[in-house]
């Protein structure tokens, strides 16, 4: 079964788009898991020397943390989609 096939039966509505599905994917396998967490708290722990730290390190700073944002929100949506679809079948 390809990731394509795969992905029709899971979401045969058109509420996940294949690059969402690739990027959960992705970051729910183990080593991604841990590179996420990794990813994550290197960024979000890191503190920049004051003296560096000027408008355009803030934004690059922010832009960072809005990608790692961007993929927990992907995460987030197909696990909850996930869910959905099990309580349906459930109910039938």
């Amino acid at each position: 079964m390809t990731n394509n096939d795969l992905m029709d039966d899971l979401f045969p509505e058109p509420t996940i788009t294949p690059k969402e599905y690739k990027v959960y994917h992705l970051f729910t396998s183990d080593l991604g898991r841990e590179c996420l967490r990794t990813m994550m708290d290197e960024l979000f722990w890191e503190e920049p020397s004051e003296e560096f730290f000027t408008e355009a390190h803030f934004a690059f700073y922010d832009g960072r943390r809005s990608v790692l944002r961007g993929f927990k929100a992907t995460i987030d949506k197909v696990e909850a989609h996930i869910a959905k679809q099990n309580l349906k079948k459930e109910d039938e």
